[in-house]
């Protein structure tokens, strides 16, 4: 029976990832498309020297935590 379950989520997590008509996909494809910008703006923000020396720390965890969201969505 665990079989069947495993299939079962993992059919639904593919629907979620790869299948855009439904509910589940379109919410994660517009978080994606919000991370990426969100991530684009994070690495401008940090190419700023001022903005840098402020919030450097910041960026570079945000920098990781977005590699991290996007390395996992890969796989």
């Amino acid at each position: 029976m665990e079989t069947g379950e495993r299939k079962s989520w993992q059919h639904r997590l593919h629907e979620i990832i790869y299948e855009s008509e439904t509910t589940a996909g379109k919410i994660f494809d517009i978080a994606l498309l919000i991370l990426i910008v969100t991530s684009i703006i994070v690495v401008m923000l940090d190419s700023i020297s001022k903005w840098r020396l402020a919030y450097g720390h910041l960026f570079n965890e945000l920098e990781w935590a977005f590699t991290t969201v996007f390395t996992i969505d890969i796989c």
